[in-house]
C-alpha cells in the first residue's frame, strides 16, 4: 500500500527465488516501511517476509509489524514442527516443510531483536488512524477464537493423534477508510472465525462503505472464507466495485464465488490469474498495490514477468 510516499505491506511470497512485492518497492523507491503484516503464518503469505525486512531495516526501518493475535511465535514453531515430523510425506517434502518453517523462525527472532519495532496484535475491535486521514479497522479473528489458541496448541504437541488446529482460523482481515472510499484485505479467514466475530459487541460499528469498494478476497475464493454479509455490502454500495482474488493450480475459487463476484452488474471484477488449466496448471503468482489520493484508490496488478525484468535489468 502506498499513501503520500509512505509504504506498509501486507502478506508475501516467494517464486523462483524472486520476492515480487520487494521487487514492486524497490522500483516505487521505497526506503522504509511504516507496517509489515501476515494475516497468519502459511508459507504462501510468509514466505520473502525476512528479506522485505533485512532491506528495509538497513535504510529507513520498518514502524510496525501486524501479527495475528493469540499464536504467539514460542508456541506456534514447536507445533509447525512437530507437524513436520508426523508427515509421512517424502523425505523431500519433509526437507521442503523444514526450510519453510525455519525460514519463518529466522523471520521472527529478527522481529523480535529490532529495537523500537512495534508489534500490534490484531483482533476484532482494534480501530487507528493509520496515515491522516486513512484509518484502519480489524475485522477478524475474535477474542472468542484466540483465547483458545495457546492450549489448542499445547494439545497438539503432546498429544500424537490430536487434530491439527486450523491456522485460518486466525487470520486478520482489515477494512481501510480513506475519505469515502473503501478498501477490504481478507487473509484466509475461516468461516469459524467469521461467525465469532459477528457475535462481537463491536461489529456494528463497521462503516458501510459508499464509493468504490476493493475486494482483495482469499486467495482461495470459497464461500466459507467471504461471507455473504461481506459481498452483499459490496454490491449495494454506490458507485465502482472492483473485487479481486487471486489462487493456487488446485482448481480454485468455487464457481459459486465467482458468479457472486460476476453479479456486480454496475462495476468491475477482476481476477489476478486465469483458471488454470486441467492438462497442466501453472501459478502465475502476481503483486497487488493499492495506492490511495485524495482523488479516490487506484488498484495496479503487476505480473511476475513485469516484477522479474524490474529486477534483471
Amino acid at each position: 500500500m502506498e499513501f503520500g510516499g509512505r509504504f506498509g505491506v501486507i502478506d508475501s511470497f516467494r517464486h523462483n527465488g524472486l520476492v515480487p512485492a520487494l521487487a514492486l518497492l524497490q522500483q516505487m523507491g521505497a526506503t522504509g516501511l511504516d507496517f509489515l503484516g501476515l494475516t497468519h503464518p502459511h508459507e504462501d503469505h510468509y514466505s520473502g517476509m525476512g528479506e522485505i525486512f533485512d532491506y528495509f531495516a538497513t535504510r529507513d526501518g520498518v514502524g510496525e509489524f501486524w501479527r495475528y493475535p493469540a499464536l504467539d511465535w514460542k508456541n506456534l514453531y514447536p507445533v509447525l514442527k512437530a507437524r513436520i515430523f508426523r508427515n509421512a510425506g517424502a523425505p523431500i517434502i519433509q526437507a521442503q516443510a523444514n526450510a519453510c518453517v525455519n525460514e519463518l523462525h529466522d523471520f521472527y527472532r529478527k522481529l523480535l531483536q529490532r529495537p523500537g519495532l512495534i508489534i500490534r496484535n490484531l483482533e476484532i475491535g482494534f480501530h487507528w488512524t493509520l496515515w491522516e486521514p486513512v484509518s484502519c479497522r480489524v475485522l477478524a479473528p475474535a477474542g472468542a477464537i484466540t483465547i483458545q489458541a495457546a492450549e489448542r496448541l499445547a494439545q497438539e504437541v503432546t498429544y500424537s493423534d490430536q487434530k491439527r488446529e486450523p491456522l485460518n482460523d486466525y487470520s486478520f482481515a482489515l477494512h481501510f477508510q480513506a475519505m469515502d472510499h473503501s478498501i477490504f484485505l481478507m487473509g484466509d479467514v475461516s468461516k469459524k472465525s467469521w461467525i465469532c466475530s459477528k457475535s462481537d459487541s463491536l461489529w456494528p460499528g463497521l462503516i458501510t462503505p459508499g464509493r468504490n469498494v476493493f475486494l482483495k478476497a482469499s486467495h482461495h475464493g470459497s464461500d466459507s472464507d467471504n461471507p455473504d454479509w461481506l459481498l452483499s455490502a459490496i454490491k449495494g454500495a454506490d458507485s465502482t466495485k472492483f473485487a479481486v482474488t487471486r489462487y493456487t493450480p488446485s482448481g480454485l475459487p468455487r464457481s459459486k464465488f465467482m458468479a457472486r463476484l460476476a453479479s456486480f452488474d454496475d462495476g468491475e471484477s477482476h481476477r489476478l490469474s486465469e483458471k488454470p488449466s486441467e492438462a497442466g496448471p501453472s501459478f502465475e503468482p502476481e503483486c497487488l498495490e493499492l495506492e490511495i489520493t485524495s482523488s479516490g484508490v487506484q488498484c495496479r496488478r503487476w505480473s511476475l514477468d513485469q516484477l522479474s525484468a524490474l529486477v534483471w535489468n
